[in-house]
């Protein structure tokens, strides 16, 4: 999935400090936070043969109060009439910060990929529905998102322009 930088700045700051506690409240010994990428190679990341096999999150963790969802909550608001109104270039980066804020999993990872569907943009499209089901644990919800990227995939509009972003 990709993620335009104007359109995390909570994201970013949320992360932006590099402290030894995870969000959660777990502590983390002896260890500051780190951004860990899943194509990382095993001793890049530092872990050991049974952690390389877990996908590593593409987050980092950092102490707060509020969990990410209350922290992102003002985000809520300006996407939701953001959608209402079909502004894409103003709704879909305000759902990429959502979704990274709250994870591929969630209701508002599958209201990007609609609202990619809806702008036209097919590939941008099918790169969210493909995201979101391999992240979902409902098996039919993940069944059907996996249809709708296949399906995305395979087609093109050819009057769709390239979306710019806001």
């Amino acid at each position: 999935m990709w993620v335009r930088a104007g359109a995390t700045a909570i994201v970013a700051l949320i992360t932006a400090a590099h402290l030894p506690v995870a969000a959660d409240g777990r502590a983390v010994p002896g260890r500051a936070a780190v951004r860990t990428d899943e194509r990382a190679p095993a001793r890049a990341t530092g872990c050991d043969a049974a952690d390389c096999a877990k996908p590593a999150p593409l987050y980092q963790t950092v102490a707060t109060r509020k969990p990410r969802a209350q922290l992102s909550e003002f985000l809520v608001g300006p996407a939701q009439r953001a959608a209402r109104a079909r502004d894409w270039p103003r709704a879909i980066p305000l759902y990429q910060a959502l979704v990274v804020a709250r994870g591929a999993g969630g209701p508002e990872a599958k209201q990007l990929a609609t609202l990619w569907t809806l702008a036209g943009q097919n590939e941008r499209a099918a790169e969210a529905w493909s995201d979101y089901a391999a992240a979902v644990a409902d098996p039919a919800e993940h069944g059907a998102a996996a249809a709708e990227a296949a399906r995305l995939a395979t087609t093109s509009d050819p009057f769709a322009d390239k979306l710019v972003l806001g």
